[in-house]
């Protein structure tokens, strides 16, 4: 015979916060970042990650996306993203496309992209203009794991600065 589990909503809340660190911050260093934005963060809104991050982590600034430890990105549905840079190909390749022609899409914008930038970083608009594409479309190459991006949130328009890391 079965029992039902039940549950009080504190039970639920508390659980939930204590999963996802938010029960007691914890001192800041490089596994305490990487922890806190393994799954990664949602970015779209300018700096929505510093603010998880300084909800979790005791001394987050604003400089906190600076830290080698994390990195920015797209990530599902093209949303910036702040994630653990240990876990950037998981991030990225797990979105791999499945159709073989955004594959290929994804692989020559971001051999495009490594070419023009050569580790340097530009504006996604000076890279979509040098590379005759929409900026939007840079987004695509994110799946091969190998560009990153910092995104500023300039008001009325969107606005990044991409960067390819091999």
């Amino acid at each position: 015979m079965r029992t039902l589990l039940t549950l009080t909503r504190n039970q639920i809340l508390s659980f939930r916060r204590r999963i996802n660190g938010l029960d007691e911050r914890v001192s800041a260093n490089p596994d305490s970042l990487r922890s806190a934005a393994w799954a990664g963060l949602q970015d779209s809104m300018p700096r929505a990650a510093v603010l998880s991050l300084h909800a979790r982590i005791e001394g987050v600034t604003a400089q906190v996306l600076d830290e080698a430890a994390l990195v920015q990105l797209w990530g599902p549905r093209y949303s910036v993203y702040v994630t653990a840079a240990e876990d950037r190909a998981v991030f990225t390749v797990g979105r791999w496309p499945d159709a073989e022609k955004a594959r290929n899409r994804a692989r020559r914008l971001a051999a495009r992209m490594a070419a023009h930038l050569d580790g340097r970083q530009e504006s996604c608009d000076e890279v979509g203009e040098a590379l005759r594409v929409n900026p939007n479309a840079l987004r695509h190459a994110t799946t091969t794991g190998t560009v990153l991006i910092r995104w500023d949130g300039r008001a009325g328009r969107w606005s990044g600065r991409c960067q390819s890391r091999r």
